[in-house]
């Protein structure tokens, strides 16, 4: 055998042991975890309500006066993790994409005529935001989060207020 291809094999065996180690650094090892706002994000099975204020404490629930039953809307967090913001995204319904500011210890958020669409032609503004721990049921009879906020569009016409309620989706619509 030669002395060459001793070396090769030799060497071969180095390099792998020296990578090794460097890819072992204790420096760049990341603990996996969550978000800064975890718990406010996720999918949601929602259904919308049309809210007209008759004055007072008195409102009338038209219920689903579109027909769209349930469906499903997003929350999450933003890209530079932020713990006063998230994403509102719902494809389904009015299709409204906005970054609105939260306080995450008390679970709610809302905004003040924030454009909610890509060509900004609407604006929103979403008051009574709530995420609720536990306060859902699922079709099993479980608690699940939910969740209940109320929209007013520049776009809609009738002056009323849309209301989203629902619960964490978990595979399964009542």
């Amino acid at each position: 055998m030669n002395k060459k291809s001793l070396y090769i094999p030799f060497f071969a065996l180095l390099v792998c042991v020296a990578l090794g180690l460097v890819s072992c650094s204790v420096e760049t090892n990341v603990e996996p975890g969550g978000t800064a706002i975890e718990k406010m994000c996720g999918q949601w099975a929602v259904s919308v309500d049309i809210i007209e204020d008759l004055g007072g404490a008195n409102e009338y629930h038209y219920g689903d006066a579109y027909g769209y039953g349930t469906f499903n809307i997003m929350t999450s967090n933003t890209s530079a993790n932020e713990t006063d913001k998230m994403w509102l995204i719902d494809n389904n319904f009015y299709g409204v994409k906005v970054k609105l500011p939260i306080n995450y210890s008390g679970r709610t958020f809302g905004c003040d005529a924030l454009p909610y669409d890509a060509d900004t032609t609407g604006y929103v503004t979403i008051t009574n935001g709530k995420i609720l721990e536990g306060a859902g049921t699922n079709i099993h009879g479980n608690p699940v989060d939910s969740i209940v906020f109320d929209c007013v569009f520049t776009d809609f016409n009738d002056g009323y207020t849309i209301r989203y309620s629902g619960i964490r989706y978990e595979g399964f619509y009542e």
